[in-house]
């Protein structure tokens, strides 16, 4: 699990399933299809640039090298399959991930990265996930851009928002200390505590609205999956083992998927 966590697999194959998830939501049997790769493949090696960035690979030469290396290759080769709508997406996607890793952008008078300047990463990342995890699916079945759509866009935009501010309220000291602004270190800790808990309640609302009575077997996976992160919101079990809370916060994603999956063949 470990291996998972650090080698960014267990991101990537979170973002995979938040997709498939997305093509169960608009009815479409779930199948395995080159933009999963894609999908796959982007946020591997997305996730992995970011990471060196902060924390350079001290050795000349890993298999972990061979590994990125190779998923470039393969990227490059499988956007040749994608529709051309697909790839105009992913560009800017793209910049917008550079941007945040590389300094490379103008901010008072010097180069800086996007999550340095405040209150732009958190919402750089919801963004960013919920274009590729509900539009790109959407972009890819050619589906229409309907109400049924931007309920789905809006309701995962909420959930990854939740996700991203409970990663902001454990790193609040670290980022005080290296002068960062975050709504966890302008609003403090129980109140960006208390903010999770009522976006929770708004998600949970939306989605009661949207599925009911469509789509009824999919409220207990978008519940359950809303009370899993509540919970994990002061859970203290993981205190001095912050790579598996953060797996288990992420792990909110992989979970309502599964249980959308497990309703969708239910049903």
């Amino acid at each position: 699990m470990k291996l998972l966590i650090q080698s960014q697999v267990f991101i990537a194959l979170i973002a995979v399933a938040y997709s498939v998830e997305t093509e169960l939501l608009l009815n479409q049997k779930p199948e395995v299809h080159p933009y999963l790769f894609l999908v796959f493949l982007s946020t591997f090696l997305i996730y992995n640039i970011s990471r060196s960035a902060v924390k350079p690979i001290q050795r000349s030469f890993t298999w972990f090298m061979v590994a990125l290396l190779a998923a470039t290759f393969i990227l490059v080769a499988v956007t040749f399959w994608a529709r051309w709508q697909v790839i105009v997406m992913l560009i800017p996607l793209a910049i917008l991930s550079l941007l945040y890793t590389f300094p490379i952008v103008p901010f008072n008078n010097q180069l800086v990265t996007l999550r340095t300047i405040p209150y732009v990463k958190i919402f750089l990342i919801t963004l960013v996930w919920s274009l590729v995890t509900v539009l790109l699916p959407v972009v890819r079945m050619q589906h229409v851009m309907d109400v049924h759509v931007w309920l789905i866009f809006i309701e995962r935009m909420i959930f990854v928002f939740v996700l991203a501010l409970m990663f902001d309220i454990r790193d609040m000291e670290d980022d005080k200390r290296n002068g960062l602004t975050t709504i966890p270190t302008r609003l403090g800790k129980e109140q960006s505590q208390r903010l999770c808990q009522w976006l929770l309640l708004i998600f949970t609302v939306i989605a009661t609205v949207h599925y009911w009575p469509a789509q009824p077997e999919v409220l207990p996976a978008m519940a359950l999956s809303a009370l899993g992160a509540f919970f994990l919101i002061r859970d203290t079990i993981f205190k001095e083992r912050t790579a598996y809370y953060f797996a288990l916060v992420d792990g909110m994603m992989l979970v309502q998927a599964a249980l959308v999956f497990i309703s969708y063949y239910l049903s």
